[in-house]
């Protein structure tokens, strides 16, 4: 209950992983389950995640980003980050370092 949100903890602040990122934090959540659960190294980690109903870090990482952006847009008019994010859709901005689902 305290491990995965410390781990990441403000992880849909970063624009992107890298596939090796994610790859790593897929194991590093293996481990940990298998460890919670006392289950065998050998136990299929897909299988785990079905049957305890947790998602990968990438589904998790995805649903934080979309709860951000949700917030965002359905913020105050006069935060700094939703007229940023007003702008550039008016303007059709790419490349500005920021990573949103527009």
């Amino acid at each position: 209950a305290v491990i995965l949100p410390a781990f990441l903890y403000n992880a849909e602040g970063f624009a992107e992983f890298t596939r090796k990122e994610l790859d790593e934090m897929e194991k590093l959540q293996a481990t940990m389950l298998r460890q919670l659960l006392e289950v065998p190294k050998s136990t299929h980690y897909y299988g785990i995640l079905m049957e305890t109903g947790w998602l990968t870090i990438e589904a998790q990482l995805d649903y934080r980003k979309l709860m951000l952006y949700h917030n965002i847009v359905h913020s105050d008019e006069k935060r700094t980050l939703k007229k940023l994010l007003h702008v550039q859709k008016l303007e059709n901005r790419q490349g500005t370092g920021i990573t949103l689902y527009a």
